[in-house]
């Protein structure tokens, strides 16, 4: 089989920087555009050491959307890798044409398998399926969210490829400000992501949430726009621009300036942003997801400790509201807390946790 000639990634994972991250991305995708990674092609993802074996991506398999068409079991059928832990190599096995977003997914994975690998000293064998989508979708494997309380979970690309948020939690420190200084409304911000699980966009969270704060009976309280209208019906569509729904983007960091931030599932739960939101300080009023999503730390969660609940109609959104405006040194402490839990969460534990989780998968499923 063809080994393509890339510079690995450096050994131990706990080193990285987002430059030796994005540079193995940015080197291999331009290979994947030219079909070169085909007919088994590997490539080394990362050296051996003294207690790890080498890790490498093999394009194993033709893409079923692209050869039979899409539907939905072909587009999840692509997004699986299968992890073939080998007695002298670890192989992630995926379709021969992964496209840019899964392939950068596919860094954190190496990650976490080394870091698995460290623990097993290159002493197991087997191989353990994991979804580099969006969900689990009522499969038994690992992956970065699930609609059910799945103990396979993993933390999210983002989370990783960011070094933990980072830059973001270095751009909090600088700019935040004290919790009674911000202004007194719920701000929400994003794109029409996810429309597609519905029929009827109308029963878009996400729609029912703008369309919901101009009739609510304090609308002066939401500060919630679409930043753009891509991919909605018309009908919807107007209905969100009848009410002023609809905005240009705006910084990421204007949840400083509010007292309370909503979250609110798009495709699957909102990754990196409702963990962002949790490090803002502010009380997250996180709408339940009507799917069911949730990410590895959820299980951490306590409602009206660690964030504000709102029923997945968004029917008590205005009352949840009217609870925390009546304590605020409450609705602080609520903004505090999560802070708290979300600073607990740093690229090297949560790295290490993610290795524990894959070997306990492993013992388990082979």
């Amino acid at each position: 089989m063809p080994e393509l000639a890339i510079k690995p990634l450096p050994a131990d994972p706990l080193t990285w920087t987002d430059v030796d991250m994005w540079g193995w991305v940015n080197e291999v995708s331009p290979l994947i555009d030219r079909g070169a990674c085909s007919n088994g092609a590997l490539i080394e993802m990362l050296q051996s050491d003294a207690k790890s074996r080498a890790v490498y991506v093999k394009f194993s398999r033709n893409s079923l959307v692209a050869t039979k068409g899409y539907n939905w079991d072909n587009h999840v059928a692509d997004e699986m890798v299968q992890i073939e832990f080998l007695s002298d190599r670890i192989i992630l096995m995926v379709v021969n044409d992964l496209n840019a977003v899964l392939l950068a997914r596919l860094v954190p994975v190496a990650a976490m398998v080394r870091m698995a690998d460290n623990l097993l000293r290159s002493t197991r064998t087997g191989s353990i399926p994991m979804s580099i989508g969006d969900g689990d979708w009522g499969q038994t494997c690992l992956a970065f969210a699930s609609q059910s309380a799945s103990p396979w979970l993993v933390p999210d690309p983002y989370f990783f490829l960011t070094l933990g948020y980072e830059k973001e939690r270095e751009e909090i420190a600088l700019n935040s400000r004290p919790w009674h200084e911000r202004r007194s409304q719920i701000y929400w911000r994003g794109a029409p992501s996810g429309l597609q699980k519905y029929e009827n966009h109308a029963e878009s969270q996400r729609v029912r949430l703008v369309l919901n704060a101009a009739s609510s009976q304090r609308p002066e309280l939401y500060n919630v726009r679409f930043a753009g209208l891509d991919g909605m019906s018309e009908e919807v569509a107007k209905a969100v621009i009848a009410v002023g729904g609809d905005g240009p983007r705006e910084p990421q960091m204007n949840i400083l300036d509010y007292r309370y931030n909503v979250d609110v599932d798009g495709w699957s739960c909102a990754w990196t942003g409702f963990f962002i939101k949790l490090l803002a300080g502010s009380p997250v009023l996180k709408i339940t997801s009507d799917r069911g999503f949730r990410q590895w730390y959820y299980y951490a969660l306590k409602p009206w400790r660690h964030l504000v609940p709102v029923a997945a109609d968004l029917s008590d959104l205005d009352w949840a509201v009217t609870m925390l405006e009546a304590r605020p040194d409450w609705a602080e402490e609520i903004g505090t807390d999560g802070k708290l839990l979300a600073e607990s969460m740093t690229y090297r534990n949560q790295l290490e946790q993610s290795g524990r989780t894959i070997v306990r998968f492993l013992e388990t499923h082979t």
